[in-house]
C-alpha cells in the first residue's frame, strides 16, 4: 500500500504562519518599550522644567531678614497642596553669614526623595544705614 504526503503543504504553510506571528510578537513587543521610554522621557521633562521655573521663582523672591527654612508641596497636576498629598516638595535652606546671604533650594520627589533640580544661591545682603 502506498502512503499518500498531503500535509507537506499544509505544514509548510503552519510554520511561515508560526514564524509570521513570532515576528510581529517581537516586534511589538521593542515598539511597547519604545514608547513607554518616550513616556518616561516626556514625564522627567515636564518634572524638570516644572522644577526649573519653581525653583527659579523662589531664588528671585528671596528675603534679606526673614531666614526661616521653608518648603512647599505640590501634587501630581503640579498645583500647590498639603503635604499629606504631595508629590513634590521644594525645600529651602538659607544660610546667613556677614554680608551674605546663601541658600540652598531644590525640588524633590516624596516617594523616593529623588531630587529634579537644586539650586544654590548666592546674595549680598542690604545694610541700613544707622542714624
Amino acid at each position: 500500500m502506498k502512503y499518500q504526503r498531503h500535509n507537506n503543504t499544509s505544514s509548510l504553510f503552519l510554520l511561515e504562519l508560526i514564524l509570521a506571528v513570532l515576528f510581529f510578537s517581537v516586534a511589538s513587543a521593542l515598539c511597547i518599550q519604545i514608547f513607554t521610554k518616550a513616556h518616561l522621557m516626556s514625564q522627567d521633562a515636564r518634572d524638570l522644567n516644572f522644577a526649573v521655573n519653581e525653583v527659579s521663582s523662589m531664588a528671585e523672591q528671596m528675603p534679606d531678614d526673614s531666614l526661616q527654612d521653608a518648603a512647599a508641596y505640590y501634587d501630581s497636576s503640579y498645583a500647590s497642596c498639603e503635604k499629606a498629598d504631595a508629590v513634590y516638595v521644594l525645600t529651602v535652606h538659607y544660610e546667613p553669614e556677614d554680608t551674605l546671604l546663601k541658600a540652598h533650594i531644590s525640588m524633590d520627589t516624596v516617594a523616593d526623595n529623588r531630587n529634579i533640580y537644586t539650586l544654590d544661591v548666592t546674595k549680598h545682603r542690604q545694610r541700613r544705614a544707622e542714624s
